[in-house]
């Protein structure tokens, strides 16, 4: 009944980090000391996400210039894996996961501004990538737990943007 209700909830405002805060803040000091359990900060995450993932795609997409250059970037970009050995309540994989779909957007758009009708037919307007590319390991199953729903809370609120953001025209894509 409880999980019921949860569902019926309106989650689209809720900040899926805030999910490690409150971890954290459930445990005691010694608790969280023998586990190493500490939240860090998307500050801190992006100290390792812009340089390892975001600016590396980033160029490597800005200097594509033919459509199988791109079909193959986005190729490799949905193949791409991020593993986070310590996850935690999963904020590194959300932050990573969050990064990583405007860079699939931007390649779409690409394709669909530079290309012809068949390029775009074949490329579509819906970003496929997936969640599974995406791993985390813990040893507290709670926090386990955690990563999954911040994950899927950051990849529904990231399928509502791109709606959002083709509806506004604010990404040059037409909707299916």
């Amino acid at each position: 009944a409880l999980l019921e209700e949860a569902a019926k909830e309106n989650w689209s405002k809720v900040q899926p980090p805030i999910f490690g805060a409150l971890f954290e803040g459930s445990m005691g000091k010694q608790e969280r000391h023998a586990y190493g359990a500490h939240f860090t900060s998307e500050a801190d995450i992006m100290k390792v996400v812009r340089p390892t993932i975001e600016r590396p795609w980033l160029e490597r997409i800005d200097t594509a210039k033919t459509l199988k250059e791109l079909q193959a970037l986005r190729a490799e970009l949905l193949e791409f894996q991020v593993l986070d050995p310590a996850c935690g309540c999963g904020n590194f994989l959300y932050v990573a996961y969050r990064e990583m779909r405007p860079l699939e957007m931007r390649i779409l758009q690409r394709i669909h501004t530079e290309f012809g009708k068949k390029a775009r037919a074949q490329a579509g307007t819906r970003p496929l990538l997936s969640l599974k590319q995406f791993h985390g390991i813990d040893i507290n199953g709670f926090a386990v737990e955690l990563a999954k729903v911040t994950l899927m809370l950051g990849r529904e609120q990231g399928i509502e943007e791109t709606r959002s953001a083709l509806a506004s025209g604010q990404l040059d894509l037409p909707l299916e």
